[in-house]
């Protein structure tokens, strides 16, 4: 559960009525898992790498079948017409049954490239066609209208290569065709404008099961047969425009044999992107993504605000003729700054039905939305709602709109239609959205359990006592009794293998790591208890010069430093600290300072050029040093004293995101104490205290939180507020742990934590995603069912949403958490790698709510938020009275209702001021509870009833 320490609660973004507020307080309170809503199945798909599914359609028979993409090796099954992998991650197609869910086949599809799926369909002999892009000059093509791989785009896999469109049997056994569709302009050698980029995004199939396919291309010789718009087909975006803002949109139509009918391409003098294709009754395109230009063909007055920043989108929907020969009508839709689309449907009314995501704080939206205004307090590049709208048959109305998002950020969101009502799944940092009725009524933790990284035949010594970093990017240090251990990057994805164990160590306390020889090299120094200290020149990444003894065998060293070039501070036990000053050899050792202290533990850091070192002085003291003396003076730069305390861990770094180090320290009798701004302005005698003990070590996440370590969890604190303390926390496993550290080497960074003797690791991902869920009433103003679905890592979704029957739903998408929930009959239980495909299967059951537990389902009540047990509704406007404060009947609760019910106060059966609409608890007086309830209602419309939405 989530919860603000030490400050109070942020003011929420978004405006949302009073009724509205009253639903998610209502709806919030069920425990997961009510009686009408059920969790039918969730399984993992995947290996030991990253795998995904990113789109997924469901047969006619209920089974699911659906495209992704794989990295891992050994998913296909037996038959399968591709077995494994051709190069670094390939597309992968298959289908499960409905029934039991069994993984009827998957099979590969790719070349020694990248593959990306963009989109699938089923054609009315149940042949499956999927398209996207392709990296890969031999992808595999037959009966192919375009052989030839044009190749194009940038260095970088993800945005390289061709669109294909491939058609294969229902059975996965055999390929019908496959076909490169792109074009690339060799002339053009800037890498930012990745000339011949394409990507299929959306696939339609008619009434004659001819296959019309809507994407980006970049590519100047794309195939066009047609350009519809002022622009030139490829070419269009500014000079200083990145790659990523260039590109046109295309419409191409195939027979069921492959053969092409057209290629067109809607061109604006900046960048356009598709992102849905419809075809309707009449045979008429519908083409639905979104532009940058300001020259778009459109037909019809924009919505909303014109948009002025060139890298900016606006949501536009064009209706082309059956051929593609011209433009009959467009329309442009958003707000100032960036809107997309990423589905579109038509719903049961034959209203357009648009989803999509927005940055901007002025997106058109209607009366009575579901969220009127963007979740988002002010503009912020990389943070998006959820929106959607629809719009009139002739795309000349803005019918309804809604905005759908928090505070964060919500991305990759997809719809599908139940009939009338749009079906969401999108990811969400947000932590605030309502939930109805919910599975999982609380967005899930930030960091995902930890699990082993080396077994006990790799570390055969006792528990860990430090940790150290690397000033470079090859690794990090462990150190335990008997041996220090350096861990060295094996590739780029964060993964380590042991690379040495140094000599020389016989009782470790403490290391650090630096270039203490100014060589660009990272050297490791140890710290003894019982022998000399330890000093390990780096010669080269990951590799070390043999053992340099340096000390006092005599002394107990208790925590060591490297604070700059050169010096190497010492904290000795019982006695004077020294500096020692390494230039090919020792010199002398000079005092540190006069003080004999127990030092616990130490962290350096350097601000401004300064150097600053960090010491557990004593068990209620915390020193701070500044520099690193030659002449042996006493560099003591502040003191602070905790009494009664009993600190055990000290750790220098940036909390918050104000470029001034911090201060944490672990305190067993006193939980975590937070020194903000320590460096360079000294401790402060404001500390802030949160946690409770037993501690047994803690980490900064930088910009992000603390990571504590407990007797028997693991907790991150994540920092809400970037300019005020304010945390939420999550527990996150049961496991103790000794000592624990974070990788500071990437922003979603890594956590190690010593273990049993061996060395368990986690993620942490600052505002994690989970997956969201909502279904949405048709006029958008409310919503009959929205949970949160995750685990404690971070879940990605795909584009993937299905309406399998009416009220059960089938998302895909992809998890890293090792704690995703799964179903009892899950074909895959557990996460078996990185990243791991998901399928979610959900039925929330519509007809059979009853949210105010009154006995009366909402599609029949007049009060649906409200208990109304007597169903009274005295004025007879369809709205029960424990829910209608509307007195005047002008559908809105103000102060003209107000008037009348001052006049009714106090009044029954038989007075003469007797007002029945004024009882709202329907108990035959106009009371103190019925004022209650009408400052309840106040400046929100009566309801919501069902039987009137």
């Amino acid at each position: 559960m989530n919860v603000i320490l030490d400050a109070q609660p942020q003011g929420r973004a978004r405006t949302w009525s009073a009724n509205l507020a009253l639903y998610a307080l209502i709806a919030g309170a069920f425990s997961p898992g009510s009686a009408w809503a059920t969790f039918d199945y969730a399984s993992h798909l995947g290996g030991l790498e990253d795998d995904l599914i990113a789109s997924v359609t469901v047969a006619p028979n209920g089974d699911r079948v659906f495209c992704g993409n794989a990295e891992s090796s050994g998913l296909a099954t037996p038959g399968a017409f591709q077995s494994a992998p051709a190069g670094k991650s390939d597309l992968i197609v298959g289908r499960y049954a409905a029934e039991d869910k069994s993984l009827v086949w998957l099979s590969y599809f790719g070349g020694a490239g990248v593959e990306q799926c963009g989109a699938i369909a089923l054609d009315s002999a149940g042949n499956i066609v999927f398209a996207g892009r392709t990296a890969s000059p031999d992808f595999p093509t037959l009966n192919a209208d375009d052989a030839t791989y044009a190749g194009g785009g940038s260095t970088i896999p993800t945005f390289e290569g061709d669109a294909f469109v491939a058609k294969i049997t229902g059975d996965g056994t055999s390929v019908l065709f496959s076909t490169f569709l792109g074009g690339v302009d060799q002339d053009i050698s800037d890498p930012r404008r990745h000339a011949g980029r394409e990507i299929v995004r959306s696939i339609a199939i008619d009434d004659n099961d001819r296959i019309v396919v809507v994407g980006d291309t970049s590519a100047p010789d794309f195939p066009a047969t047609r350009v519809l718009g002022d622009g030139e087909c490829g070419l269009d975006g500014f000079a200083d425009v990145p790659a990523l803002f260039v590109g046109d949109q295309f419409v191409v139509r195939y027979q069921p044999d492959g053969s092409q009918d057209f290629a067109v391409c809607i061109s604006g003098d900046n960048r356009e992107t598709s992102r849905e294709v419809i075809v309707d009754e009449e045979g008429l395109l519908y083409v639905i993504g979104a532009t940058a230009s300001t020259n778009y063909p459109t037909t019809l007055p924009g919505i909303g605000t014109a948009n002025a920043d060139i890298r900016a989108l606006d949501a536009v929907v064009t209706v082309l003729d059956a051929e593609a020969t011209q433009i009959l009508r467009s329309v442009q839709v958003g707000g100032s700054q960036s809107d997309g689309v990423s589905n579109a449907a038509f719903n049961d009314q034959g209203q357009l039905v648009v989803q999509g995501i927005s940055n901007s704080l002025d997106f058109p939206t209607t009366a009575n939305a579901w969220q009127t205004e963007s979740g988002q307090s002010v503009f912020e590049s990389r943070t998006f709602d959820v929106v959607v709208f629809s719009l009139s048959p002739e795309l000349d109305e803005l019918l309804f709109s809604t905005y759908v998002g928090g505070p964060e950020s919500e991305e990759g969101a997809s719809m599908a239609l139940d009939g009338d009502q749009p079906v969401l799944q999108m990811t969400t940092s947000s932590p605030d959205l309502p939930t109805i009725n919910a599975i999982q009524s609380e967005k899930s933790a930030d960091m995902n359990g930890f699990y082993p990284f080396a077994s006990t035949g790799a570390i055969a010594f006792e528990p860990y006592r430090n940790f150290a970093t690397s000033t470079l990017s090859y690794g990090f240090v462990a150190a335990g009794p008997g041996a220090t251990t350096v861990y060295t990057y094996t590739n780029a994805v964060q993964d380590f293998a042991l690379s040495v164990t140094l000599p020389g160590v016989s009782d470790p306390r403490d290391l650090d790591v630096g270039d203490i020889n100014s060589d660009g090299l990272d050297d490791i120094v140890v710290g003894n208890y019982e022998a000399q200290n330890v000093l390990y020149l780096g010669t080269s990444s990951g590799q070390f010069s043999p053992p340099i003894v340096f000390g006092d065998p005599q002394t107990k060293t208790t925590g060591i430093a490297l604070p700059e070039p050169g010096c190497i501070v010492e904290f000795v036990e019982e006695a004077a600290n020294f500096a020692h000053r390494y230039t090919g050899e020792f010199d002398n050792p000079l005092p540190f300072n006069g003080l004999a202290t127990a030092s616990r533990d130490v962290a350096n850091a350097t601000e401004n050029n300064d150097a600053y070192t960090a010491e557990i002085s004593a068990p209620d003291e915390v020193t701070l040093y500044r520099g690193c003396f030659e002449s042996g003076v006493n560099p003591v730069a502040d003191v602070m004293t905790f009494p009664g305390g009993d600190l055990i861990d000290v750790v220098v770094g940036f909390i918050g995101d104000d470029s001034e180090f911090d201060l944490a320290i672990a305190d067993r009798n006193g939980g975590v104490k937070v020194v903000m701004n320590a460096l360079p302005d000294g401790l402060s005698s404001s500390v802030i205290t949160f946690d409770t003990p037993p501690l047994n070590a803690l980490e900064i996440v930088d910009g992000s939180g603390i990571v504590t370590a407990h007797d028997n969890s693991y907790r991150y604190y994540r920092l809400s507020s970037p300019t005020t303390f304010e945390l939420d926390t999550e527990q996150i496993v049961s496991t103790s742990a000794d000592v624990i550290y974070y990788d500071r080497l990437f922003s979603d960074g890594d956590i190690y934590a010593g273990v049993n003797g061996e060395i368990a690791r986690g993620q942490v991902v600052a505002n994690a995603d989970d997956l969201y869920f909502i279904r949405l009433n048709a006029d958008l103003s409310d919503a009959t069912y929205a949970t949160y679905f995750g685990g404690p890592g971070e879940e990605f979704t795909s584009f993937g949403v299905a309406v399998a029957a009416s009220d059960q739903y089938v998302f895909s998408g992809s998890t890293r958490s090792a704690g995703f929930p799964v179903s009892g009959d899950a074909q895959q239980p557990v996460n078996a790698g990185k990243r791991d495909a998901v399928f979610i299967e959900l039925d929330v059951g519509a007809g059979d709510i009853d949210t105010d537990g009154d006995g009366v389902l909402d599609a029949d009540d007049n009060c649906t938020l409200a208990p109304n047990f007597d169903q009274i509704d005295s004025d007879a406007d369809g709205f029960g009275n424990a829910c209608d404060g509307d007195l005047n009947n002008d559908n809105i609760v103000n102060f003209g209702d107000l008037g009348i019910f001052r006049v009714a106060f106090f009044g029954n059966p038989g007075a003469d001021n007797w007002n029945p609409d004024a009882d709202f608890n329907g108990d035959g007086n106009v009371g103190f509870i019925d004022l209650g309830l009408l400052r309840t209602f106040f400046f929100a419309p009566p309801g919501p009833a069902g039987v009137i939405d």
